[in-house]
């Protein structure tokens, strides 16, 4: 059995299955940003109510900081998987060429443009806004770093399905 390789182990079918797993999370990652668009509008929704907003105030920055925490663990796990997609097309440069620096490069650009919302997002919530402050303009910026993250994770959906597509072509070669 000496220099059979099993198939998983070729760097092409590697790249596939990395990506395949990344879809999963991809999928997961959307679900999170729906989830924090609903509570979020939830939350919105109960500032005519001046004596439940505090109440509801805490319990959503609680429930949203810990959705965050959970996408900021998947966000990693989606960049050490590009690293190793990269490193992989590194290692096997001299026989491996794939045209998918721009769907990487886009990636990556992504990945930390999320990363920096996300730190941005988690640090605004470990202040403990006031409602006041939420009320005025605090919550309309927070909305609008949600779509960004959404719009983000739309555009590494698409770029994964580009690289899908590419590294399954390149397996059946």
């Amino acid at each position: 059995m000496f220099g059979i390789k099993n198939i998983f182990e070729k760097p092409k079918a590697k790249l596939y299955y990395i990506e395949i797993d990344d879809d999963k999370i991809d999928k997961e990652l959307a679900e999170v940003i729906i989830q924090v668009q609903s509570k979020t509008k939830e939350f919105q929704s109960h500032f005519n109510d001046s004596n439940s907003t505090f109440l509801t105030k805490d319990g959503w920055i609680s429930d949203i900081r810990i959705l965050l925490m959970g996408f900021t663990s998947k966000l990693e796990t989606l960049k050490k998987d590009l690293k190793k997609i990269i490193d992989l097309e590194m290692k096997n440069k001299d026989y491996l060429i794939i045209k998918d620096d721009d769907f990487l490069m886009d990636k990556k650009n992504q990945l930390e443009l999320m990363t920096s919302k996300l730190e941005n997002f988690i640090d605004i919530l470990d202040q403990k806004p006031s409602t006041s402050d939420l009320k005025t303009e605090l919550l309309n910026l927070i909305i609008k770093e949600i779509n960004s993250l959404n719009d983000s994770i739309q555009k590494i959906i698409l770029d994964d399905t580009r690289l899908r597509f590419i590294y399954k072509k390149l397996m059946d070669l």
